[in-house]
């Protein structure tokens, strides 16, 4: 409730962007909150002895005044609390720190409430088509291409079948079963299953023990799975697997040509044409590394156009615990980081509210639904991410921040840099 139907006082002090709000509520507002409510109660109340609607007032207060004391009480203090944030339209930096005297509320006193609160601060965003940066883009220098087509071949071989003991990167042929104290467990057999040896994919210390066998060698060792193991009947638990290995490949690297790029799905025919290929693919899989290194460079260049403003205290020390810093013994690195993460959050709360940036349903929906994993239908993991509220209100602030940052490229002046990857991902840190 926004408006107020009753009288108090108020006096609103502010110390910069740090306000104290005191109200005092005569006791005579609060007795009629009080005596409305006890009327209200006892023409609904079901005692027994008495018909509905025609239970003695007095036994209602009796029994009842002091909850509904407590209740009224706060409720009209909040109401009083809203008509004067309202009526002066404060944008909080943070949730209030409100007392309310005396506790517990008495019916002869007048409610006293003390807030103490911080502002947004209010600032000019000036003219953003004066903004310029720089926009982090891959360069693919000679080097950077030739290590591209080398990690294309390397990871499209020619698998020969071999007659020696098995090395890292050779692809294997497995039958395996595992037993938990002399019994076969769930997930732990397999048969002709194919893994490369040294990808990461089983368990490093079940693939160390697969290393130097020959095919046709049948051998068994213990393993013991780590504590934070997924299924938690084995973890921690020691297992003794029994392993055969029928088929050992290595690989051969093969060569560029017409013969490599069709196998790969590609309609090209020249190695140009082939670097190229891959220098785009490298973009789409840096895309999500260069977007977010782009939006790190608009947001310095526009916060250091924006001229100087105070910080709210509460914001500076919640963005601390965030990351965990201590303000008053923090290095001059960790403290600009806190301020300046500070100081572009308001910048954006700016923009927003003053560009009227919305964010609807649909735009919610269309966020989670280009998370999803490709192997989920999209609606059913829909229903499971809404069924968080945090990871809601997480979606609604990345689409906010993307309309925001889409808003500012279209404003600001953006300048290709070129820099190795390695150089783009310093920048995020």
């Amino acid at each position: 409730m926004s408006e107020a139907t009753f009288s108090f006082d108020k006096k609103i002090d502010f110390d910069g962007l740090k306000g104290t709000l005191t109200i005092s509520i005569p006791s005579n507002e609060l007795k009629k909150r009080v005596d409305a409510k006890v009327q209200e109660v006892a023409r609904k109340a079901n005692i027994s002895g008495f018909r509905p609607g025609k239970v003695p007032v007095q036994l209602i207060r009796s029994r009842y005044l002091p909850s509904i004391l407590q209740e009224e009480g706060i409720s009209i203090a909040d109401e009083a609390y809203n008509k004067a944030m309202n009526d002066g339209q404060y944008s909080l930096a943070a949730d209030p720190d409100i007392d309310l005297q005396p506790q517990p509320l008495e019916l002869e006193k007048p409610i006293n409430m003390t807030v103490k609160f911080e502002v947004i601060p209010e600032f000019e965003l000036g003219d953003l088509s004066k903004v310029k940066c720089e926009q982090p883009v891959i360069n693919y220098t000679a080097a950077k291409v030739k290590e591209l087509v080398e990690a294309s071949l390397k990871s499209n071989p020619k698998w020969d079948q071999v007659d020696r003991a098995t090395q890292a990167g050779d692809k294997i042929f497995i039958d395996f079963d595992g037993f938990l104290d002399g019994q076969p467990f769930d997930g732990g057999a397999g048969k002709e299953h194919e893994m490369i040896l040294g990808d990461g994919k089983m368990l490093e210390e079940f693939e160390a023990n697969l290393v130097d066998k020959k095919a046709g060698e049948a051998f068994e060792f213990p393993l013991t799975f780590p504590e934070d193991y997924a299924a938690k009947d084995l973890a921690g638990k020691q297992v003794t697997f029994k392993v055969t290995i029928s088929k050992i490949e290595a690989p051969t690297p093969k060569k560029l040509g017409k013969a490599f790029y069709k196998e790969l799905g590609l309609d090209i025919s020249t190695k140009e044409e082939f670097e190229k290929h891959l220098q785009e693919q490298d973009v789409k899989e840096h895309a999500s590394l260069l977007d977010e290194a782009h939006k790190k460079q608009v947001y310095q260049a526009v916060s250091a156009a924006v001229v100087d403003f105070e910080l709210p205290e509460k914001m500076m020390n919640a963005e601390a615990k965030r990351l965990d810093v201590d303000l008053e013994k923090a290095k001059k690195a960790d403290l600009q980081k806190v301020t300046d993460n500070v100081r572009t959050s308001l910048i954006l709360q700016n923009i927003i509210k003053s560009e009227n940036i919305t964010c609807e349903q649909e735009d919610i929906l269309a966020y989670i639904k280009s998370m999803a994993p490709e192997y989920l239908d999209p609606e059913m993991f829909i229903n499971w991410y809404a069924k968080d509220r945090a990871r809601i209100e997480q979606a609604q602030f990345m689409v906010l921040e993307n309309k925001v940052f889409e808003f500012l490229k279209g404003k600001v002046s953006s300048k290709e840099k070129k820099m190795t990857v390695e150089k783009i991902e310093a920048l995020l840190k």
